[in-house]
């Protein structure tokens, strides 16, 4: 007889289940930073589809798009609710450099 445990699944961490759902339901002190963050993403989505080249690659709306991101890494400092700051960042630095802002936020 085989070990069947060893083929289950492990639990999610109980921070990442609550950072999902503060992202996809926020409350309170979450609303403003999801939504701005959700903003961000659209801008920078929109510009791609206009222009069909990166925002980062833009010499006067990636440096502003960039100073929108760097900020809303500094406000992740403040009352966040379920939101795992530590991931925001990273997805938002990643989000940054995947939308061609090479350097650091």
């Amino acid at each position: 007889m085989t070990d069947q445990t060893a083929t289950l699944p492990k639990p999610e961490p109980a921070y990442l289940v609550n950072h999902r759902n503060a992202m996809k339901s926020p409350r309170g002190p979450e609303e403003p930073i999801v939504r701005m963050y959700d903003a961000w993403r659209l801008y920078a989505q929109n510009h791609q589809r206009r222009y069909e080249s990166p925002i980062g690659h833009d010499g006067v709306m990636g440096p502003a798009w960039a100073s929108i991101g760097s900020a809303i890494i500094d406000l992740l400092n403040g009352e966040t609710g379920r939101i795992d700051c530590g991931t925001l960042d990273h997805v938002i630095r990643t989000y940054a450099v995947v939308s061609g802002w090479g350097s650091e936020l």
